[in-house]
């Protein structure tokens, strides 16, 4: 059994972003990978060794994985408490289901099925066997962006009112005959990937009531066509919160482009706020920049921030006064311009990841928290894949229920 103080995890599937999630979690005291499954040899003896070596370099203890080519064996030891399910999409749900009926909890990389059935049937199994889930959305746990889900709930800077995502992505370790590019395995890149952004603007926004997308293929060889460019609008409408009433609905575009170098990828997200222009770089969000009219009360809450730079903004003086937009006025008492900087991407990535076990811990040692992100919010954004998908391949948008 796993010990009191320390949970016994498995990892199915050992490629290379395994070996970079098992290298995050590595400094973790409260997890020990105790197995690990992949039908390639070599992934799980370069897996294990990932996790020997980060473990020591943490200064923990290094367990001695054992090692399996399919995951039922894995799924049968006592030790194994919670499984990580790090495949390829197109095996999230067959591996998650066995996982869910072995009565193991489970953290399970995104989009966590191909299918709102499979999703739907992994809820059922989880709620059945009184079982935790998680989903890696490593966005609700990077700080920038838990800084502006406060920042859009206090209303510190008006109603968020538009959401633009341009994600030139690097395809230059994906060869055309790569899984990504086989929508049977990987879903499409609305699947694959985009549910991280889809996620990302449900929790900001709330979920979509219509999606409308369309996509650019590329020819290669023989003839045949590689889908690596996409792009879709969303409406998201706005209910009241605790400081806003009902208002016009967000508009969120997502472009995503498979086309770049690997250097010279790049990642933008826009949020533009009644008062407010944030701009974020990177798809593992490390730099902002901004543009706002504070008053008093949200001036002072910025200043808290230890990682922002405020400034007056440059040919305004930082004036404030009374502005009218969008037939509403407010009162700003000065204009700043925003900078902040959260340092090296890949250890906020590995950070993320870890916050994402913690809470699945936390939630697995309190019946009452519910985890951060689960399958229903992979269920809610994998809708919202399904929809884009559906509607660059129909020409029509598509309208999504409550």
């Amino acid at each position: 059994m796993s010990s009191p103080n320390r949970l016994g995890i498995g990892i199915i599937g050992c490629g290379g972003f395994a070996r970079f999630g098992v290298a995050a979690v590595a400094p973790m005291r409260e997890l020990a990978v105790v197995a690990m499954a992949d039908p390639v040899e070599e992934n799980r003896l370069l897996g294990a060794a990932e996790w020997r070596k980060s473990r020591a370099a943490a200064g923990l203890p290094a367990t001695e994985p054992a090692l399996y080519a399919d995951h039922h064996p894995l799924l049968e030891r006592p030790d194994v408490a919670a499984v990580w399910v790090l495949t390829p999409p197109h095996r999230h749900h067959p591996v998650a289901r066995d996982a869910l009926r072995a009565g193991k909890h489970l953290f399970v990389e995104k989009p966590g099925s191909l299918s709102l059935e499979e999703i739907d049937d992994l809820l059922v199994l989880a709620a059945r066997h009184k079982r935790r889930t998680g989903i890696d959305f490593v966005m609700r746990h990077n700080p920038l962006y838990r800084w502006i889900k406060g920042l859009v709930e206090a209303g510190d800077l008006g109603p968020l009112e538009r959401i633009a995502l341009e994600n030139c992505a690097r395809d230059d370790r994906l060869p055309p005959d790569h899984w990504f590019w086989d929508e049977a395995r990987s879903g499409g890149i609305w699947v694959e990937h985009g549910v991280h952004f889809f996620d990302l603007a449900n929790w900001l926004a709330g979920p979509p009531a219509s999606i409308a997308a369309l996509a650019v293929d590329r020819p290669v060889a023989g003839g045949a066509a590689l889908r690596d460019t996409v792009a879709a609008v969303a409406v998201h409408p706005r209910p009241a919160t605790p400081h806003e009433p009902p208002g016009p609905a967000v508009l969120a575009t997502h472009y995503h482009g498979f086309t770049r170098p690997g250097p010279f990828e790049r990642t933008t997200l826009t949020l533009v706020f009644q008062r407010a222009y944030l701009d974020i770089e990177g798809w593992i969000a490390v730099r902002l920049r901004g543009d706002a009219l504070l008053d008093n009360a949200a001036e002072a809450r910025l200043r808290s921030v230890p990682w922002l730079r405020m400034a007056a903004a440059p040919g305004h003086g930082g004036e404030g006064g009374d502005f009218t937009g969008r037939g509403r006025s407010f009162t700003a008492r000065r204009r700043v311009v925003l900078n902040g900087d959260l340092g090296d991407r890949q250890e906020l990535y590995r950070e993320s990841i870890r916050a994402g076990w913690r809470d699945l811990l936390r939630s697995i040692d309190d019946p009452a928290h519910r985890p951060e992100a689960d399958l229903n919010d992979a269920r809610e954004a994998l809708r919202a894949a399904l929809a884009a998908t559906v509607s660059q391949r129909e020409g029509v948008a598509v309208e999504l229920a409550g």
